[in-house]
């Protein structure tokens, strides 16, 4: 795992954050937040986040890439790459055109062995 684990509380924290995916995985959930790891795991958001990439960067996990509309904060588009530039894109719930960027994506994370059963929803 690509996390850098400097000190004992990060070894702590992938193997809290491991532990708390494995329950998932048990279960019909086929997608998640990052949020609802961490508020099990009781660790900062942006940590968790971390881990979880890394896990996705070695094939443990899936991820997709979740565009929210900057106005009224519904989902616009999912991409499996997370957007690099600002663009337009069309919001349905606002009717109108409006500007995103990287900073209006959030990662999903799935297991990639019940997407292709189709199995479960987002937890």
């Amino acid at each position: 795992m690509a996390v850098q684990q400097a000190n004992g509380e990060a070894i702590t924290l992938v193997h809290r954050v491991m532990a708390c995916i494995e329950q998932i995985r048990n279960t019909p959930v086929a997608a998640f937040r990052p949020s609802a790891v961490q508020k099990r795991v009781g660790a900062p958001l942006k940590d968790v986040v971390q881990v979880l990439l890394d896990m996705a960067a070695d094939d443990s996990l899936g991820v997709e890439w979740e565009t929210v509309c900057p106005k009224c904060f519904n989902e616009i588009d999912t991409s499996p790459e997370k957007p690099t530039a600002e663009e337009g894109k069309y919001c349905w719930h606002c009717g109108e055109e409006v500007w995103v960027g990287p900073e209006d994506a959030t990662p999903i994370f799935f297991f990639p062995e019940k997407r292709k059963k189709g199995a479960g929803d987002r937890g």
